[in-house]
């Protein structure tokens, strides 16, 4: 679900630039293309490079829809954080690994597992840190959990990163990334973006107000049960 990594916002720049060059200065006599893109180029990178430290990347991550949050995840299942752990192994990356108690899986998997580890790329380890915008499940924290894969390798091991991450609240309503609650769910929306807000395709949120903080069940806010009924029947229907 990453879409050409950190760079690609300034990958796509330098293209779009490097055109509009070409396009203008070509106009002129004994302009030598080749020379001067390689000298640009070189300007371009320098500049990339002491722009942006290496231990934080911003990400750009494709947006998905809740059907394939569903359909294409290893395991789907409710969980609470029981055990935070962060690592730096021997070439210097630090490593964030979560495990989970599951209460329920939702998707049929076949991993029969009381709590899953996940590895998370990233984290805070004796004051050194390495940040991809990763919004980690914090501990205590009960959610819905919507598993890429099990195996650590993957930057982010929830798929579509936050979009695959949903918190249950403790009067059992549901939270989508943006900390708004989930109002409705389409399982047969559409890709609308390329790029990810945040919220898989589908998911409709509204925010809290503080007149409504005692009478949910009268604003049509989803509750735990009804959410995993969509997701289970969803899964009934591939």
């Amino acid at each position: 679900m990453l879409v050409e990594g950190w760079i690609a916002p300034f990958i796509k720049t330098w293209l779009l630039t490097k055109t509009r060059i070409c396009k203008y200065l070509g106009k002129y006599n004994g302009f030598n293309k080749e020379l001067t893109l390689n000298k640009i180029t070189r300007y371009f990178v320098f500049f990339l490079i002491i722009g942006f430290p290496v231990a934080n990347y911003a990400t750009v991550i494709a947006q998905t829809t809740f059907s394939n949050l569903a359909k294409k995840s290893e395991i789907v299942f409710d969980g609470e954080v029981i055990n935070i752990e962060v690592a730096k192994n021997t070439q210097g990356r630090i490593y964030t690994y979560i495990t989970f108690e599951v209460i329920e899986e939702l998707s049929n998997s076949g991993i029969d597992e009381e709590e899953i580890t996940l590895r998370f790329t990233g984290g805070t380890y004796n004051e050194e840190s390495l940040d991809f915008g990763i919004e980690y499940p914090k501990l205590g924290e009960r959610g819905i959990y919507f598993v890429e894969k099990i195996e650590f390798g993957l930057i982010n091991p929830l798929l579509g990163w936050e979009q695959g991450h949903f918190k249950i609240t403790n009067d059992n309503f549901v939270k989508a990334s943006n900390g708004e609650y989930v109002i409705s769910v389409n399982a047969d929306a559409v890709q609308t973006s390329s790029i990810s807000s945040g919220i898989a395709a589908g998911v409709l949120t509204k925010p809290l107000q503080a007149k409504q903080a005692e009478s949910l069940q009268n604003n049509s806010y989803i509750t735990i049960f009804e959410f995993k009924e969509i997701i289970i029947q969803e899964l009934s229907n591939d």
